[in-house]
């Protein structure tokens, strides 16, 4: 009768006995920047049978020791691939190349990490409203985009993510107000007026959902304190992920990088801050 069982749930549940292989490749490329001893950009070459030549950031297997690797080192490395994510292990420097490293920015705004205030920013709305990037008496969700963003996986995803969240705050699955912010990091292109058309394209809700826009020097000083890693491609930008929850006050509650988080991760973040509060 075990035998059975056990070739019932062989043949009719196969993911209980069965995971998805652990991959591995050489991966070779230029650091663009240091976002932390655990995570790196870099503009990797194609890695064959997996993904073409692009600028991301990458996870690290374990801390560098610091100033171990720099902005515009050559690198090699070992892409190790799971179910839990993608990251880099066995991190060797070959080589230099300085000119390829992004420009010193003054150092105006800290960064900024969990549980810090987020400074005063100037930005416009879709509406040409002038705001910042907290929401007087709400929690705010905040993340980067830009609208001619071409990657699936980065800003169009972000942008059926925070419909998702929409949804949920719509659904009264958050038992506060909340509001969701998208902060374009190209503005010289992305008017409030592309903002609003590309608000409505994704199915944002003005009552919940907006889009802003700050000067580029603004810009420059939001993504550097959120360790947003941008760099010109052409026409586009390359870029790394980050959103933030902001609480009434003005304190990051909690920074998710990358884009697996889901979104009952935000809810339940939320949630459990909002209940701290009380």
């Amino acid at each position: 009768m075990k035998r059975r069982i056990f070739l019932f749930l062989l043949v009719l549940c196969p993911w209980l006995v069965r995971a998805e292989p652990v991959r591995q490749y050489p991966l070779e490329g230029t650091v663009r920047a240091v976002l932390s001893p655990e995570e790196l950009v870099v503009a990797h070459e194609d890695i064959p049978n997996f993904m073409p030549a692009m600028t991301m950031a990458f996870d690290l297997a374990a801390p560098l020791p610091k100033g171990d690797v720099q902005a515009g080192n050559q690198i090699r490395a070992l892409l190790v691939v799971s179910d839990a994510g993608m990251v880099l292990q066995d991190v060797v420097v070959v080589g230099s190349a300085t000119d390829h490293a992004p420009r010193a920015r003054p150092n105006k705004v800290p960064r900024l990490d969990e549980g810090d205030t987020v400074p005063e920013f100037a930005l416009l709305d879709q509406n040409r409203t002038p705001r910042g990037l907290t929401t007087p008496e709400r929690y705010t969700v905040l993340t980067f985009v830009f609208t001619r963003c071409p990657v699936p996986d980065f800003c169009p995803l972000m942008a059926t993510k925070f419909a998702g969240l929409q949804r949920a705050i719509q659904a009264g699955e958050t038992g506060v107000p909340v509001s969701l912010l998208s902060v374009t990091i190209d503005p010289e292109f992305d008017t409030p007026e592309q903002l609003a058309a590309y608000g409505e394209a994704v199915g944002a809700d003005p009552a919940i959902w907006s889009h802003a826009v700050a000067t580029p020097e603004v810009t420059d000083q939001i993504v550097r304190a959120f360790r947003v890693y941008r760099e010109r491609n052409g026409a586009l930008l390359d870029h790394t992920l980050c959103t933030a929850l902001i609480d009434p006050q003005g304190k990051i509650v909690q920074v998710w990088r990358g884009n697996r988080w889901t979104r009952d991760d935000v809810v339940t973040a939320i949630n459990a801050a909002a209940g701290g509060a009380q």
